[in-house]
Protein backbone atom coordinates (compact mmCIF):
# COMPACT_ATOMS: atom_id res chain seq x y z
CA UNK A 1 0.00 0.00 0.00
CA UNK A 2 1.63 3.29 -1.08
CA UNK A 3 1.49 5.75 1.35
CA UNK A 4 -0.36 9.32 0.06
CA UNK A 5 1.19 12.56 1.47
CA UNK A 6 -0.78 15.66 1.26
CA UNK A 7 1.14 18.90 1.46
CA UNK A 8 0.07 21.62 3.61
CA UNK A 9 -2.08 21.48 6.58
CA UNK A 10 -5.78 20.96 6.55
CA UNK A 11 -5.89 24.20 8.48
CA UNK A 12 -3.94 27.05 9.41
CA UNK A 13 -5.38 30.06 11.63
CA UNK A 14 -3.37 33.30 13.25
CA UNK A 15 -4.01 33.07 17.08
CA UNK A 16 -3.04 36.76 17.75
CA UNK A 17 -0.34 38.89 18.77
CA UNK A 18 0.46 39.08 22.71
CA UNK A 19 3.70 40.91 23.52
CA UNK A 20 5.31 40.91 20.19
CA UNK A 21 4.96 37.54 19.51
CA UNK A 22 2.63 35.91 16.78
CA UNK A 23 0.71 32.68 17.21
CA UNK A 24 -0.21 30.42 14.73
CA UNK A 25 -2.23 26.90 15.07
CA UNK A 26 -1.95 24.26 12.32
CA UNK A 27 -4.17 21.44 12.42
CA UNK A 28 -3.12 17.97 10.32
CA UNK A 29 -4.59 14.94 9.48
CA UNK A 30 -2.25 11.57 9.03
CA UNK A 31 0.34 11.52 6.57
CA UNK A 32 0.11 15.45 6.01
CA UNK A 33 2.85 17.78 5.61
CA UNK A 34 4.12 21.14 6.19
CA UNK A 35 6.58 21.61 3.20
CA UNK A 36 10.58 22.52 3.82
CA UNK A 37 11.10 26.36 4.41
CA UNK A 38 13.23 28.70 5.88
CA UNK A 39 12.61 31.80 8.02
CA UNK A 40 15.66 35.06 9.00
CA UNK A 41 14.18 34.39 13.26
CA UNK A 42 14.34 31.92 15.34
CA UNK A 43 10.93 30.32 16.65
CA UNK A 44 9.26 27.07 18.46
CA UNK A 45 6.98 24.80 17.07
CA UNK A 46 4.56 23.23 19.84
CA UNK A 47 3.09 19.85 19.17
CA UNK A 48 -0.19 19.81 21.26
CA UNK A 49 -2.08 17.11 19.36
CA UNK A 50 -0.41 13.40 17.82
CA UNK A 51 2.86 12.83 16.59
CA UNK A 52 5.28 14.26 14.26
CA UNK A 53 8.09 13.62 12.20
CA UNK A 54 9.82 17.37 12.55
CA UNK A 55 12.87 17.21 9.98
CA UNK A 56 15.34 20.25 10.97
CA UNK A 57 18.69 20.65 8.93
CA UNK A 58 17.86 17.29 7.50
CA UNK A 59 17.63 15.67 10.84
CA UNK A 60 14.80 13.72 11.44
CA UNK A 61 13.11 14.25 15.24
CA UNK A 62 10.45 12.01 15.90
CA UNK A 63 8.17 14.73 18.81
CA UNK A 64 4.69 13.13 20.48
CA UNK A 65 2.30 15.78 22.08
CA UNK A 66 3.09 16.94 24.86
CA UNK A 67 6.46 18.55 22.75
CA UNK A 68 8.59 21.40 21.40
CA UNK A 69 11.35 21.98 19.38
CA UNK A 70 13.67 25.29 18.72
CA UNK A 71 14.02 26.21 15.25
CA UNK A 72 17.03 28.69 14.73
CA UNK A 73 16.89 30.98 12.00
CA UNK A 74 17.93 30.23 8.46
CA UNK A 75 17.44 26.38 9.39
CA UNK A 76 15.71 24.69 6.82
CA UNK A 77 12.88 22.55 8.66
CA UNK A 78 9.29 20.37 7.96
CA UNK A 79 7.24 18.00 9.52
CA UNK A 80 4.89 15.57 8.90
CA UNK A 81 2.01 14.01 11.27
CA UNK A 82 1.54 10.43 11.76
CA UNK A 83 -1.36 10.61 14.05
CA UNK A 84 -5.14 10.49 12.56
CA UNK A 85 -5.41 13.67 13.56
CA UNK A 86 -2.32 16.25 14.78
CA UNK A 87 -1.60 20.06 15.75
CA UNK A 88 0.96 22.44 16.45
CA UNK A 89 1.44 25.84 17.59
CA UNK A 90 4.21 28.14 16.19
CA UNK A 91 5.29 31.18 18.35
CA UNK A 92 7.70 33.09 16.37
CA UNK A 93 8.45 37.50 16.39
CA UNK A 94 5.99 39.30 14.76
CA UNK A 95 7.07 40.29 11.58
CA UNK A 96 6.54 41.18 7.92
CA UNK A 97 7.00 40.46 4.75
CA UNK A 98 10.35 42.32 5.27
CA UNK A 99 10.98 41.45 8.26
CA UNK A 100 9.94 44.29 10.03
CA UNK A 101 8.31 43.73 13.56
CA UNK A 102 6.54 47.34 13.69
CA UNK A 103 4.50 47.09 10.34
CA UNK A 104 3.07 43.60 11.24
CA UNK A 105 1.86 44.96 15.05
CA UNK A 106 0.44 48.02 12.77
CA UNK A 107 -1.40 45.95 10.29
CA UNK A 108 -2.82 44.00 13.52
CA UNK A 109 -3.82 46.85 15.63
CA UNK A 110 -6.05 47.72 12.33
CA UNK A 111 -7.26 44.69 12.16
CA UNK A 112 -5.73 42.99 9.65
CA UNK A 113 -4.93 40.01 12.12
CA UNK A 114 -6.12 38.97 15.77
CA UNK A 115 -4.29 41.35 18.63
CA UNK A 116 -3.99 40.72 21.88
CA UNK A 117 -3.57 43.54 24.70
CA UNK A 118 -3.70 43.77 28.19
Amino acid sequence: MQMQVVETPQEMIELGLFGGILFRRFRFFRNQTMPGHQHNYDHASLIVKGEFIYTLSGVDHCIKAPGVIHVPAEALHEMRCLSEHGETWCAFPARDETGEIGEYIAQASKGKVPYWSE
